[in-house]
């Protein structure tokens, strides 16, 4: 039997996987590492993914810089863990130590997870920032995020940035 890593089109990758039952996400991630490997581009790899499992796999590796991006590829693709997919961004967002600016930007946004105005929030107080920008929704929370949380807490440092392929 062929080996999934060995397999070169994501089309290939997710009829193997298919029937593979309870592994199938893992199946498809064992692809996806040996495909980024070869230098295949996300969209690609999204491709040879049938799972939510693994699409929330690819995204969460990213190296796409804007959070908004990533908060809007989560949300189109990662289905059932569009939730976590978009925390997993946020988190990343913050370790990046953003500025006054870019939490203007994010905090202006339209998007809408249920953790974004909190975390900008906590990016606030990070800052140093004496209030929280405007918002569409969320400003009670934001607040609270900004004021529970001071520079150089571990909130501000985060997990650090992601691995990537």
């Amino acid at each position: 039997m062929r080996e999934v890593a060995e397999l070169g089109e994501p089309s290939e990758a997710r009829e193997l996987c298919s029937g593979a039952g309870a592994w199938q996400a893992w199946c498809e991630e064992r692809w996806v590492l040996a495909a980024a490997a070869r230098g295949l581009a996300e969209e690609e790899l999204l491709l040879g993914c049938g799972t939510d499992a693994c699409r929330f796999f690819v995204l969460d590796q990213s190296r796409e810089p804007d959070v908004l991006i990533r908060i809007a590829r989560c949300q189109s693709v990662a289905g059932e863990h569009a939730g976590d997919c978009v925390s997993h961004a946020l988190l990343r967002w913050m370790a990046g130590d953003p500025q006054a600016e870019e939490i203007a930007r994010v905090a202006a946004a339209p998007a809408d997870p249920v953790n974004m105005p909190y975390t900008v929030g906590q990016a606030a107080g990070c800052a140093a920032l004496p209030a929280c920008p405007p918002m569409p929704r969320g400003t009670a929370l934001c607040e609270l995020g900004r004021i529970l949380t001071t520079p150089g807490s571990e909130a501000c440092v985060g997990p650090g940035p992601t691995w990537a392929w």
